[in-house]
């Protein structure tokens, strides 16, 4: 139903009332020999009603489980988000020595190479671009082709990476704690 369920409840349990009130009053109309309704009829309505009473209890009860279960998420949520504000602390309080750190990058910096070429955009891409496209086309492409030419004479054979031994193995332990 579109109700919440405490509206429902009140309705349900106001009409309750008063069909009992009801039959009890056909009693009295009975004993007192007065015109009232029949009691049966009476008591088919608080047998409708008392349908409604179930229903109405069982999704009650259905209501019940599922907000038990949501209080039990908040519960796990917030222990979650309570330890995890708690690590997070623990690591911002945790300082870093600069000192360790120098001295790890001093070690790796041994093993590591610049890169072979150079990087892009060099000087003579910039001037191909459409920015640069007022010089002469020839004293641009001519300068491009001696500038890669120069660096294909660059010897490269020298730059081939030393094979760690065993005692810079150690050096490499990327292990900062």
């Amino acid at each position: 139903m579109d109700r919440n369920l405490q509206q429902e409840s009140v309705q349900v349990f106001t009409e309750y009332n008063s069909r009992i009130r009801d039959l009890f009053e056909s009693f009295e109309s009975i004993s007192l020999n007065r015109e009232y309704k029949s009691p049966a009829a009476i008591t088919e309505e608080i047998i409708q009603v008392d349908q409604r009473l179930d229903d109405l209890l069982s999704r009650i009860k259905e209501h019940q489980q599922i907000q038990s279960r949501i209080n039990e998420y908040k519960k796990s949520f917030f222990n979650i988000t309570k330890t995890n504000i708690k690590f997070a602390q623990d690591l911002n309080s945790i300082g870093i020595d600069s000192q360790e750190l120098l001295d790890y990058a001093q070690r790796v910096a041994k093993h590591t190479l610049l890169p072979f070429e150079p990087p892009i955009p060099q000087e003579h891409h910039m001037r191909m671009s459409l920015l640069f496209q007022e010089k002469e086309e020839v004293e641009i492409i001519e300068e491009a082709v001696q500038d890669e030419q120069a660096h294909m004479e660059i010897d490269m054979t020298g730059t081939k990476p030393p094979t760690p031994e065993a005692a810079d193995e150690e050096l490499l332990d990327l292990d900062l704690f």
